[in-house]
């Protein structure tokens, strides 16, 4: 498992490998907790914008939220 940061949206991914892929998970830090936001398997080599995207929205939903 690793993590990797998505630095201008303040987001990070950790990768986890399964069986025959590779699962990705998307989370942030708010307010010193961690917040999933997002998970997905992987079928590219690079985080598609439409994943990060929905991501960017949870996080600001979630934010709101507080």
């Amino acid at each position: 498992m690793f993590s990797f940061p998505f630095s201008s949206f303040r987001l990070w991914e950790v990768r986890s490998r399964l069986d025959n892929r590779i699962a990705r998970t998307l989370f942030a830090m708010v307010d010193q907790e961690i917040v999933l936001l997002h998970g997905f398997i992987k079928k590219q080599q690079k985080t598609p914008p439409d994943e990060l995207e929905l991501a960017k929205k949870r996080k600001k939903q979630y934010s709101q939220n507080l």
